[in-house]
C-alpha cells in the first residue's frame, strides 16, 4: 500500500461515468510514478474497513429511501385517502423498516469487531457487506414501486439513493462473493 500525489509527472487521472452522479470514480494511470509505501498498514483490514464504509453507505442510503418513502405515503393520495393508509403499503414499508433496523445492527458490529475482537472483522465485515448491501437494494426497489413514475425522475431524490445502493451492492464483490467467504472463514466450505 503507498501514496503519492496526483499531481505528480507519470500520473494521469480520468473520470469514469458511473451509474451514481454524486460519487465520482477515477480511473488513475501509473507510467513508473514513484511511489511512498505507507508502513505498518495491514493492507487486508483496510480492505475489510472498506467492505465496513460501503455497509455504512448502503445503510445510510436505504434509511434515507424509508425516509422519503414513508413521508410520500402521507401525503400522496389514491382513491381519497393518502397511500399509506392502504394495508398493502403499510406491510411493504413495516418490512423495509425492519430490514434497516437489523442492518443498523449488524454495521455496528462489524465496526465494533475492528478494536473489539480483530480476529472477526474479516467474517464481520463481509457479513455487513452481504446482508446490508442486499436490504439496501430490496429497500430502494420498494422506494422506487411505491413512489411510481416520479421516483425514476431527476425531481426525486429516490433515483439518487437508488443509484447509491446499487453501486454499493456491487462494488468491491457481490453479496454472493462475500457471504461464500463468509462460510470460508466460518469454516463451513473449503
Amino acid at each position: 500500500l503507498g501514496v503519492l500525489e496526483a499531481e505528480r509527472a507519470n500520473v494521469s487521472a480520468s473520470n469514469c461515468q458511473g451509474i451514481d452522479r454524486s460519487r465520482s470514480i477515477f480511473e488513475v494511470s501509473f507510467d513508473e510514478a514513484a511511489v511512498e509505501a505507507l508502513p505498518d498498514l495491514p493492507g487486508q483490514a483496510l480492505g475489510h474497513a472498506l467492505l465496513v464504509l460501503l455497509a455504512a453507505d448502503a445503510f445510510g442510503a436505504a434509511d434515507r429511501l424509508l425516509e422519503l418513502t414513508v413521508e410520500y405515503a402521507k401525503t400522496r393520495e389514491q382513491f381519497g385517502q393518502p397511500i399509506g393508509g392502504f394495508q398493502a403499503v403499510k406491510h411493504q414499508l413495516a418490512e423495509h423498516a425492519l430490514a434497516a433496523v437489523t442492518a443498523r445492527g449488524l454495521f455496528w458490529k462489524a465496526a465494533g469487531e475492528f478494536d473489539e475482537k480483530p480476529e472477526s472483522a474479516a467474517k464481520s465485515a463481509a457479513m455487513a457487506k452481504a446482508h446490508i448491501t442486499d436490504q439496501a437494494m430490496r429497500i430502494a426497489r420498494g422506494a422506487v414501486e411505491l413512489h411510481g413514475g416520479i421516483g425514476f425522475t431527476w425531481e426525486s431524490d429516490v433515483q439518487i439513493y437508488f443509484k447509491r445502493a446499487l453501486f454499493d451492492r456491487t462494488y468491491l464483490g457481490t453479496p454472493q462473493i462475500h457471504r461464500e467467504r463468509c462460510a470460508q472463514l466460518s469454516g463451513w466450505t473449503q
